[in-house]
């Protein structure tokens, strides 16, 4: 293999081939395509598409100078070659003991629920040729509804995580609803437990609220978006990324109602299986009902070692 592109030694003659080595070539597609064999050019800038060639794309050349591959900032993953960044499906099938995708959307994915005895039972709503998932608290005061699944895998904390939601509240005040990775029961006061969440409290105002805890103490903080979207009380979409031991990032397609948390992130430990996804609302004045509506909730986290859910 030649030593051209070594670094230069005391004394040593500047040759062309030894510069062109080391330098970046500039040129329309034909000019590259133009380069003699005996050229030590190795990195070129396309200026002009041509011989294709694309313009302001970088280029490499092989070892052997017998050919050159782009150097591209973005892949469509559609064939198996370099310029498309390898075949999605190949990335999915080599990594798919790493990394968990979850989707809830259907009540029949549930796995567990806890409700007062006065709450209706989880249910599909079927509107306008869509679904979601409907918890509904009783008409008495403190009724309370939640839900969880288990997938017998669990979110390892020392590793990044995103949850992303889309969800419709009934009411802004007079409840409590929480919806995250490991979140509370609603009717449950909070305790310090590794957890990242969403939430709504009747004593905190009427706007979404982002909470983590590490196990030891806990932080929330409330975003500048209403639970409720006036007037016509629509459906919004969430999304919480956890970074160990940085922070939590909330936002919500409200635009600039998001905020970030960087105390009690934590950095190791566990989200319990049967807390993957957990949510749930309570009622805190009698006669009115409250609802939380989940079109769907989609998790993607990486697994931890030594753990498998093949």
């Amino acid at each position: 293999m030649s030593s051209l592109g070594l670094q230069f030694a005391n004394q040593e003659s500047l040759s062309p081939s030894r510069m062109d080595s080391k330098g970046l070539f500039w040129g329309t597609g034909q000019q590259i395509a133009d380069l003699p064999d005996s050229s030590e050019v190795r990195l070129a800038l396309c200026t002009l598409t041509e011989s294709g060639f694309v313009e302001n794309t970088f280029y490499g050349r092989t070892a052997d100078k017998s050919a050159w591959y782009p150097i591209f900032n973005k892949h469509v993953h559609d064939q198996d070659t370099p310029a498309a960044g390898g075949k999605f499906a190949d990335i999915l099938l080599a990594n798919q003991k790493a990394v968990r995708k979850l989707s809830l959307y259907n009540a029949a994915q549930i796995r567990g629920t806890s409700k007062a005895a006065g709450s209706p039972a989880i249910a599909n709503v079927n509107l306008n040729q869509t679904s979601y998932i409907d918890i509904s608290t009783g008409t008495t005061a403190n009724d309370y509804n939640n839900m969880w699944t288990n997938e017998g895998l669990r979110i390892d904390l020392s590793k990044r995580f995103a949850m992303s939601m889309k969800i419709q509240l009934s009411h802004n005040t007079n409840l409590v609803f929480r919806l995250g990775a490991g979140a509370f029961q609603a009717q449950s006061a909070i305790t310090p437990s590794n957890m990242v969440w969403i939430e709504g409290c009747n004593a905190s105002g009427v706007n979404f609220i982002a909470g983590v805890s590490n196990g030891l103490a806990t932080t929330t903080q409330a975003s500048a978006t209403n639970m409720v979207i006036t007037p016509t009380n629509a459906s919004r979409g969430h999304n919480l990324s956890f970074i160990p031991a940085t922070k939590v990032i909330y936002s919500n397609d409200s635009g600039g109602g998001g905020v970030e948390l960087t105390t009690n992130v934590p950095s190791s430990s566990y989200v319990a299986t049967e807390n993957t996804i957990k949510g749930g609302i309570q009622t805190t004045n009698g006669s009115q009902a409250k609802s939380l509506f989940i079109w769907n909730v989609d998790l993607v986290y990486e697994v931890g070692a030594g753990e498998s859910w093949i």
